[in-house]
């Protein structure tokens, strides 16, 4: 068993795949951003990722497939 310190773990549902690698949808201000991550280890809680992603930013869970970078959205909680 390991165990990273501050580990950014978010649901597997958020990572998407494209043709590149893994990803995920970050929302900032109503427009969608696609983040490109690596994946770390994965648990009953989630997936562990690593890339250009702060701790403290909305990543989108559901709806998100197919979402273009840059795109006007509206969150919905």
């Amino acid at each position: 068993l390991e165990r990273v310190e501050d580990a950014l773990i978010v649901p597997a549902d958020a990572v998407l795949e494209n043709g590149t690698g893994s990803y995920v949808v970050t929302t900032d201000g109503g427009t969608a951003h696609r983040v490109p991550v690596e994946l770390g280890l994965k648990g009953d809680d989630g997936v562990e990722i690593h890339g250009d992603i702060q701790r403290d930013v909305q990543v989108a869970v559901r709806g998100h497939f197919g979402i273009a970078d840059g795109a006007k959205i509206e969150v919905v909680q």
